[in-house]
């Protein structure tokens, strides 16, 4: 299994409403895509977002990165966030929010 988390601190409130938009559009597509075996989304305050996502392999979270609602918001992320931090990588087991964080260097 393939896991990926990705974190975005918005540069301000005003920016929430661009952010959910593309958020929602992604989440649905992620939900909806071939190979993946789940989805978390949870927010640490109004400006902090992150995701944890799983995928049966490399492949299909590739096609999900290539889908037009993935790439539409990462072209957003730069006007949108003052921090975008993601990673992924192969496990066995689904890792809780804590271990996922920790990965990209944030001890929640």
């Amino acid at each position: 299994m393939i896991v990926a988390i990705t974190r975005l601190k918005l540069k301000h409130i005003g920016k929430l409403p661009s952010f959910m938009k593309h958020a929602v559009r992604s989440k649905n597509a992620s939900e909806n895509a071939k190979g993946n075996l789940g989805v978390k989304v949870e927010s640490a305050g109004i400006l902090v977002h992150r995701t944890l996502t799983f995928w049966e392999n490399k492949e299909s979270l590739m096609n999900f990165e290539t889908s037009k609602p993935h790439v539409e918001a990462m072209k957003a992320t730069k006007d949108l966030a003052s921090e975008a931090l993601s990673s992924h990588w192969e496990c066995e087991e689904k890792p809780t929010w804590k271990e996922a964080l920790e990965r990209i260097g944030i001890a929640d």
